[in-house]
């Protein structure tokens, strides 16, 4: 009889989540619905008020929807420092997704389009970030000493550092990986 009330209670509570999961789904679906309302207006909107939808979608933990401004000002074109952040911030999406090819993808796009710009050291870490996930790691040294070298003073150079050395040892370099993280230490 106990196993019995357990199986019932289990059941309970799987049924609870299940219908918690779909009315966030169907909460989310109205969000993605809603904002697709507004983009089809979006013509009287600048790409700076865009790209601001955009990020506040993607702070508030909401990719899809951060996605569609972020496409909105990609599909506009041209070369604005709007279109820079938005394709760093479809990267990023990207990647928090678990898309790391495309995140791969949008970055070399990224790096290739803005040679010169200032978010090139994000690029570049996203780049870093995805590569490791892949398990990438002589590729994502290459990264890192790249980003180590053109930005030796960013805020992402101690990260490149680190991640670097990891990247080391998951490529069995351990007397690297050694060296790279003293030099963390000192970092």
């Amino acid at each position: 009889k106990e196993c019995l009330f357990v199986e019932r209670i289990q059941d309970a509570l799987r049924i609870q989540m299940e219908d918690a999961q779909a009315r966030q789904d169907l909460m989310q679906q109205g969000s993605l619905k809603k904002q697709t309302a507004v983009l089809e207006k979006a013509d009287g909107y600048n790409d700076a008020l865009l790209l601001r939808m955009a990020q506040t979608y993607a702070t508030l933990g909401r990719p899809r929807e951060a996605a569609i401004s972020y496409q909105e000002v990609l599909r506009r074109g041209g070369n604005s420092p709007e279109r820079e952040h938005a394709l760093i911030g479809v990267a990023r999406g990207q990647l928090s997704q678990g898309g790391y090819a495309d995140a791969l993808t949008t970055c070399e796009t990224f790096l290739r389009t803005f040679p010169q710009s200032p978010l090139v050291e994000q690029a570049l870490h996203i780049q870093l970030q995805a590569m490791m996930a892949e398990r990438r790691s002589s590729d994502a040294v290459k990264i890192a000493n790249r980003l180590l070298a053109d930005f030796p003073k960013s805020p992402l150079a101690e990260r490149a550092l680190f991640s670097r050395g990891c990247c080391e040892v998951m490529g069995e370099q351990f007397g690297a990986a050694l060296q790279t993280f003293e030099d963390f230490e000192k970092f």
